[in-house]
């Protein structure tokens, strides 16, 4: 058993020790959603052309979009650490995290693999090999771009940290430790991040972008809201979550140059500025405590469909480009595409997400 809880114990493990976290905060989970919406809105604009290139839309959008998944990782990082950051880790907790981990993650995966693959539209070239990697949800070990759905990169990374997660948090365990490995893991991500060495392509860049040294530290910085959410009793009111998010908003649009290379966002200190964005959108997401009212609802059900929406909304411009011209009504073609993926992932929550988790749940009551 990994002795999670040390002798010298930090706000972070007193509180799970004797109050252990079981509920998700159901406003980070509506952040995730949202990021979701902004990834898939992002890319059905560069599919279209609908707001031009290198405008001011166009280049917000972008930013958001590529942001979006990048948001995901503090996301994962913050919901890990704080509903399991104080759980002992013994054989049968091992078994029962990776057993609903695996439920979660694997078959809506699956299903994207297998329609791609049906539509001859996966990503890459098919082998054996590369098949085995996606099936196991191993290929982030081996590069997160084996992936053979598009975006599923960062799933690959996704899934690389859900496999080392119960051995991180014990390293973890202590508050300085987490926030020394968080600043050594930027620093890491700053020297090997892809504008150093000048690659020769686009795709060459890409393809040094996605790997997981550049990525891990987010995970640690949720890490670290996870922390503070837990020291602080403070909550932000509706009201203030609309002023900080105005607030970076308006900052980050004073700053905006416009581009048609959407890589140079991706980098150095454009990169930095947008992460810092990022980290502080999450933050005052984590401090809030969602309500019930109908906007709020809509957040919920936008938060419970945000894995859907991210990995089929691919398919959903392949659906609509076959149907409508994109040429002749790029706008129509942007909100048949929008319409078709939020009902792809209500048919895939009702379908698949719901029934696998339901099953991962029993499986760990054995």
């Amino acid at each position: 058993m990994i002795p999670f809880i040390s002798d010298i114990q930090t706000p972070l493990e007193l509180v799970a020790k004797h109050s252990q976290v079981t509920e998700r905060v159901a406003s980070v989970d509506a952040l995730r959603g949202l990021l979701a919406l902004s990834v898939a809105v992002y890319h059905f604009s560069s599919w279209s052309h609908l707001f031009g290139k290198g405008t001011t839309t166009s280049s917000t959008v972008a930013v958001l979009g590529i942001y979006g998944v990048e948001g995901f990782f503090i996301i994962s990082g913050f919901c890990f650490f704080y509903l399991y950051g104080g759980l002992r880790f013994d054989a049968r907790a091992l078994s029962r995290f990776y057993i609903k981990r695996f439920s979660r993650i694997a078959p809506v995966f699956y299903l994207a693999l297998g329609l791609h693959l049906l539509l001859r539209q996966s990503v890459g070239q098919l082998s054996a090999a590369r098949l085995a990697q996606n099936l196991t949800l191993s290929f982030g070990l081996f590069h997160p771009n084996h992936a053979m759905v598009p975006g599923g990169w960062s799933i690959g990374i996704e899934y690389v940290f859900y496999l080392a997660f119960p051995w991180l948090a014990w390293w973890l365990r202590r508050r300085d430790v987490l926030y020394i490995a968080t600043v050594a893991l930027i620093a890491l991500a700053v020297v090997h991040g892809p504008g150093g060495d000048a690659p020769q392509s686009v795709w060459a860049a890409f393809n040094r972008y996605v790997e997981l040294p550049n990525h891990v530290f987010l995970f640690l910085l949720g890490g670290v809201i996870a922390d503070l959410r837990r020291s602080a009793h403070v909550r932000c009111s509706t009201w203030l979550v609309l002023v900080a998010l105005l607030a970076v908003v308006s900052l980050l649009a004073r700053e905006q140059e416009l581009f048609q290379d959407h890589f140079a966002v991706m980098l150095g200190l454009a990169r930095a500025r947008y992460l810092a964005a990022c980290f502080v959108v999450t933050l005052v997401f984590a401090f809030y405590d969602l309500g019930n009212g109908r906007i709020q609802r809509l957040l919920r059900w936008l938060g419970d469909h945000s894995y859907s929406v991210y990995l089929l909304h691919p398919l959903a411009s392949l659906v609509v480009g076959a149907l409508v011209s994109v040429q002749h009504a790029p706008g129509r073609a942007f909100a048949l595409a929008l319409m078709l993926t939020l009902g792809l992932a209500a048919l895939t929550r009702y379908l698949v997400e719901q029934p696998a988790i339901a099953l991962g749940k029993r499986m760990t009551r054995i």
